[in-house]
């Protein structure tokens, strides 16, 4: 299984560690294949939605009075846990570690893929960075960053699925929900729903992002073969690399294949 070492950040010392965190998060490779991901049917950049996701994050984060560094960091951190074809492709590897008894625990994926890809690129995994992702991805409410994080990725999707039938620039629904967001914070202190997103809200509610082909199923599943066999296949390579087929599933999905 996957073994990522965690360490205590002094008080005093933790928001330097998540700010750098945040610029660490942005120059990933995990965050740079966002350019090449997206929802299936999409032909956008996953990485400006996540750009602005993060940006928002930090300016909620200041009008809210809770750390700006910890909402950044965070956002970018669940962010970039987007494999190839978005969400159905999440799916698509789940129901993949179902059939081959992949020793990964489908409810902290988010949590290990994050997790392992950071600490693999020589980053240090803080205590309060592993408890605020178990937070996010339990669906806990406890810390106010978190709350944060998730109200502007949930704004992000219910975005991405007007999109569908919107008639103007989807830069500037983007652009002009997030203001709307961080502007009625400001002005209330609270997280505010978007009144523009409210005249779309019926054809959100009815809208899912495409469904996988067969052709898109059968391309994970033979991408993941080929990374789980890369590995089993060369019991040596597999003891001098330490590396294991959960690796390789988590590697499968931080990269763009």
């Amino acid at each position: 299984m996957i073994t990522v070492k965690k360490h205590e950040i002094i008080p005093e010392k933790k928001d330097v560690y998540f700010e750098r965190l945040c610029r660490d998060l942005e120059m990933s490779v995990v965050f740079s294949t966002l350019r090449d991901k997206s929802e299936a049917g999409r032909s956008r950049s996953e990485r400006g939605y996540q750009l602005i996701a993060a940006t928002t994050s930090r300016q909620l984060a200041r009008a809210l009075g809770c750390s700006e560094n910890i909402a950044g960091s965070l956002s970018m951190a669940v962010g970039s846990f987007f494999p190839k074809y978005g969400q159905q492709g999440i799916a698509a590897v789940k129901k993949y570690i179902s059939a081959n008894n992949i020793d990964l625990d489908p409810e902290t994926l988010g949590v290990d893929m994050i997790e392992y890809s950071l600490y693999s690129g020589l980053n240090v995994i803080s205590t309060d960075f592993d408890e605020l992702l178990k937070e996010y991805f339990g669906g806990i409410e406890k810390t106010q960053e978190v709350c944060i994080v998730r109200f502007v990725q949930s704004a992000i999707i219910d975005i991405k699925k007007a999109e569908a039938f919107y008639d103007g620039d989807p830069g500037d629904l983007l652009f002009n929900v997030t203001s709307e967001m961080v502007a009625s914070a400001k002005e209330t202190g609270h997280l505010i729903r978007s009144k523009i997103l409210e005249k779309f809200d019926e054809r959100i509610s009815t809208y899912s992002f495409p469904s996988l082909t067969e052709s898109e199923q059968m391309d994970v599943d033979e991408a993941l073969d080929r990374y789980i066999d890369s590995f089993s296949n060369y019991s040596e390579d597999m003891e001098s690399l330490d590396r294991t087929p959960e690796e390789a599933v988590l590697i499968y999905m931080k990269m763009y294949d």
